[in-house]
């Protein structure tokens, strides 16, 4: 009888081992046989999580690879330059970060580099951190404001507003476990990035329609609907983009508002989402400068196949995706660079 018991026992083990080991290979099927998870955070006490110094890692779903890496500040790209003519700070989360992308590939870098092309020896300092909402953003730029940029650039992103409410109410970015990349973390950032892959590829990918009728949705809302935001987010958010803009005000540089989220009709007509179009207002408003890159993404978008197939990295774009942000930007930076000068 108790040969019998082991005998089952060892059986359901082997079972165990056998459906984990299934598992396993499927999830590497799809995210590639090296994943690593981009654990590029730790924690700090004021921000909840802030990049760490130095960090390099391959990030990897598939066929798809790139390096992120950071230099001795934590900002995502090189060390400082000894010279230039013009700095400009990007403030926002994982957009302005630039998740999908190389680092060459952020919407800072492209950014830069178009400033380069045009005659203007500038650098482009990427403060953007996933997650990140106008609070943190604001001071985090707080903290690095004595690198007194000539241009201050806010990234404003749809779930800003909540961010900013679940940060200052103490719900977001609780202090990271002790063991940073303790195995069960691993597992479980393994498994939501197989899923969120997997519906992205049936959604984007693969849908029959070469043009779906959106392409960047709201995550609280049905696009084309313009419901009422929250009052206390909406304080919150305006609340802290007069901090950035009296900071940068002080430090003597000029401030400036762009966007991420924009809605594509099926006919390719770009315009800012419901959320964003709320917020753009009151910015508009209060007398603040904004800058809107749906031309440039109309521009893009006819291209519908490639822009379609560069979104590699969970809802985030790769070097193409970003590249109309950061020429929209360019463009607008040069405009006022020009006019500073003459």
């Amino acid at each position: 009888m108790l040969k019998l018991i082991l005998k089952y026992i060892l059986l359901i083990l082997l079972s165990l081992i056998i459906a984990i080991l299934t598992i396993e290979i499927g999830l590497r099927s799809i995210q590639g046989w090296f994943f690593e998870a981009p654990d590029y955070l730790e924690y700090d006490k004021e921000l909840g999580t802030y990049p760490r110094p130095f960090f390099k890692q391959t990030v990897g779903i598939g066929a798809y690879r790139n390096v992120i890496q950071h230099n001795s500040l934590g900002l995502r790209g090189p060390e400082l330059k000894t010279t230039h003519k013009l700095r400009i700070v990007i403030l926002g989360d994982s957009y302005t970060y630039g998740y999908g992308a190389e680092n060459s590939g952020t919407i800072p870098s492209q950014l830069e580099w178009f400033l380069n092309v045009n005659g203007i020896n500038a650098e482009v300092l990427n403060l953007g951190v996933g997650g990140y909402g106008t609070a943190q953003s604001f001071l985090r730029f707080q903290r690095l404001s004595y690198l007194k940029p000539d241009f201050v650039i806010y990234m404003f992103c749809d779930n800003d507003p909540l961010d900013n409410k679940e940060f200052i109410e103490g719900k977001k970015h609780p202090p990271l476990p002790k063991y940073h990349r303790s195995l069960i973390r691993v597992i479980l950032r393994r498994y939501s990035i197989a899923l969120q892959s997997y519906f992205q590829r049936k959604l984007l990918l693969e849908k029959p329609s070469p043009k779906p009728k959106w392409i960047f949705r709201e995550e609280r809302q049905n696009v084309g609907v313009r419901s009422k935001i929250d009052t206390e987010e909406q304080r919150l958010t305006t609340e802290y983009v007069n901090k950035i803009a009296e900071l940068s005000d002080k430090i003597g540089a000029q401030f400036m508002i762009s966007y991420i989220n924009y809605c594509v009709n099926i006919k390719g007509h770009a315009s800012l989402s419901p959320t964003t179009s709320v917020f753009n207002n009151l910015f508009k408003d209060q007398g603040y400068q904004t800058i809107s890159a749906a031309e440039r993404i109309e521009a893009y978008i006819q291209n519908w196949e490639k822009f379609r197939g560069e979104i590699p990295f969970m809802g985030h774009f790769s070097a193409f995706g970003y590249k109309p942000y950061a020429e929209t930007l360019g463009k607008k930076i040069v405009e006022s660079y020009n006019k500073k000068i003459n």
